[in-house]
């Protein structure tokens, strides 16, 4: 846009007197060029600056799939070890609004060894 705006400029069929000036032409290009090479470098640094934040999104994204993906294994190697009782079907059952006893790092460990896993530090 910058470069069609001083060409436009100097294009135009009007009379200004700055047409007459020796050498501006030459000294507006350079400067339309040096202008355009900036904005050029800019807008590429920003993109450098956006993937490197994206990367960084999706390495944590994958780290917190990574960490869901083994709670959901430690908790179905504990309901099929028969360490943690399914889930009630209504609150207030058990008398303790239907949430599960705690589980030892012990039960867990041997739990997933049961299953072939191993719990990882």
């Amino acid at each position: 846009a910058l470069a069609a705006v001083s060409g436009g400029f100097f294009g135009m069929n009007l009379h200004s007197g700055v047409e007459e000036v020796p050498h501006l032409l030459w000294l507006v290009a350079g400067g339309t060029a040096g202008a355009s090479t900036l904005l050029l470098r800019a807008f590429l640094r920003s993109v450098r600056t956006f993937h490197g934040l994206q990367r960084d999104q999706l390495l944590a994204t994958s780290a917190l799939q990574t960490a869901l993906q083994g709670l959901d294994h430690a908790y179905l190697a504990l309901r099929h070890t028969g360490e943690l009782a399914p889930p009630s079907q209504s609150f207030g059952e058990g008398g303790n609004g239907g949430a599960a006893a705690p589980v030892s790092r012990a039960r867990l460990a041997k739990a997933l060894a049961a299953t072939g896993a191993t719990l990882d530090e």
